[in-house]
């Protein structure tokens, strides 16, 4: 048994945790969007059902609006993040599809307004492969050199989807109040392989394989959710002040199943561990996914032609879960020890977002949109890094964002065209794994460090059309 947990604390003390772990990274709607999300009190259109419903009652046309999709793309380097002087290098591209919505005034409910949207609410996608490989001695069973490789691999890919219903009602000339429910469908692809072997050099070629730890892990996730909100807007001549409350999710046990495997395979020379072989596996299993309790505050002010929205969000904390839970089993491989269940794990500590939008007009056809907001991780605790527990996501670092976009209004025909851009740095964050300094002590692998310097860079390019009816 205390192989097992040797082994399980080393291996999984390299889990990783890259923006899967930050609540603004992605706005929904284009406007929005260039607003950097700042429009709790300023939203105009059909976004409202997200970000304040209450805000939907002084919508005052029929409108449809298509989003044409989002463009992303990221550049995440940390140096030494793999070992002293080996940096973890990754691109990435994706394109996330577009969203429908509505909303619908009627002439026999004036003081009405109903919506309905099927948008991307949430994704994420980050990827990399870094190895490393030299000459060594570690075994002073073979002589002379052994022949190193090390390699480490990870993808993780999250998205979430809305099928979202609002309604709000106009009450006098100055207060909106709403209510939203979604039905939200979030999936996830994870995949982590990490691996070191020693083999034997002869006459410069590499022959035998005299030592190798792996670890790999996968998961495939799927949750169906959903999210009730509650929004009020309160407006004045020159002024709007709005709070919006959004409910932790509720749980609905239909197409949520998760598949889930972890491999272990160590052989060391004799006299550190006997050889060890772990394999768990599970499918189509239950899956639970937590949100946090979020309250929104904002406020709009507009002098001449310029409309400033500010907001403020707190994300209560979600203590730790497990998301899925692979129920242990009789042993597989070699190991003579009883496995304990194989559980995905999730926990968040608060966090205070703030995000700030300015809509000036230029003319009476053409309108800048531009903000900046926080997008500060909850994954606060780095020591939570080095247990053994199974968190299928990887980053430590707070993002910042800047947006600007314009809008071009023609009759009933609004479209809009801008961008999101948004970076973070740190230093002195854990390394990922340390595949320069391996040791037989650390399984192949070196003692990891907090030597790392990181610089994340990402882009979303979005186009929104709207068109109002009479």
């Amino acid at each position: 048994m205390k192989a097992l947990v040797f082994i399980l604390i080393f291996f999984t003390a390299t889990k990783v945790v890259a923006q899967e772990s930050n609540y603004a990274n992605y706005q929904v709607g284009a406007n929005s969007t260039m607003m950097s999300g700042a429009i709790t009190a300023g939203v105009k259109d059909n976004s409202a059902v997200f970000y304040n419903p209450g805000a939907l009652a002084f919508v005052e046309n029929t409108n449809l609006t298509l989003e044409t999709g989002y463009l992303y793309g990221g550049l995440l380097k940390i140096a030494n993040g793999a070992g002293e002087g080996l940096p973890i290098k990754s691109t990435f591209f994706d394109l996330i599809p577009g969203s429908v919505s509505g909303t619908i005034k009627s002439n026999k409910l004036p003081n009405w307004t109903f919506t309905y949207s099927i948008m991307t609410t949430n994704s994420s996608y980050i990827s990399f492969n870094v190895r490393n490989s030299k000459r060594v001695d570690l075994l002073t069973s073979n002589p002379g050199d052994e022949w190193y490789l090390g390699q480490y691999a990870y993808k993780n890919k999250r998205r979430e989807n809305g099928l979202s219903f609002g309604t709000a009602k106009k009450i006098g000339n100055r207060i909106g109040l709403g209510i939203s429910v979604f039905g939200s469908y979030q999936t996830q692809d994870y995949q982590l392989n990490q691996e070191a072997s020693l083999s034997e050099i002869d006459s410069s070629l590499i022959t035998n394989t005299l030592a190798f730890s792996r670890l790999t892990r996968k998961l495939n996730f799927s949750n169906l959710s959903l999210v009730f909100q509650l929004g009020m807007v309160y407006k004045l001549e020159h002024t709007k002040w709005a709070i919006n409350l959004t409910a932790p999710k509720l749980n609905v046990n239909l197409f949520a199943t998760a598949t889930v495997s972890e491999n272990i395979n160590v052989f060391l020379p004799s006299g550190f561990l006997p050889p060890i072989s772990i394999s768990r596996y599970g499918e189509k299993l239950k899956t639970t996914q937590k949100s946090p309790f979020i309250i929104a505050l904002g406020h709009q002010s507009q002098w001449g032609n310029n409309i400033i929205n500010f907001k403020v969000s707190y994300f209560s904390k979600i203590n730790k879960y497990a998301r899925v839970v692979v129920p242990k089993e009789p042993n597989r491989g070699t190991t003579a020890v009883e496995l304990t269940n194989l559980e995905v794990f999730d926990e968040a500590a608060p966090i205070l977002n703030m995000a700030l939008g300015i809509y000036r007009k230029i003319n009476d056809g053409l309108a800048f949109m531009g903000g900046a907001r926080t997008d500060f991780n909850y994954l606060k605790k780095i020591d939570k890094l080095r247990t053994q527990d199974f968190y299928a996501r990887m980053s430590y670092w707070n993002i910042y964002h800047l947006t600007g976009g314009v809008i071009w209004n023609a009759n009933k025909l609004h479209l809009t065209l801008g961008g999101d851009y948004g970076f973070g740095l740190k230093s002195g964050g854990l390394q990922q794994i340390n595949l320069t300094s391996p040791t037989l002590e650390n399984l192949l692998f070196g003692e990891r460090t907090t030597n790392t310097s990181t610089w994340y860079n990402q882009i979303y390019v979005v186009v929104g059309l709207s068109y109002k009816f009479d």
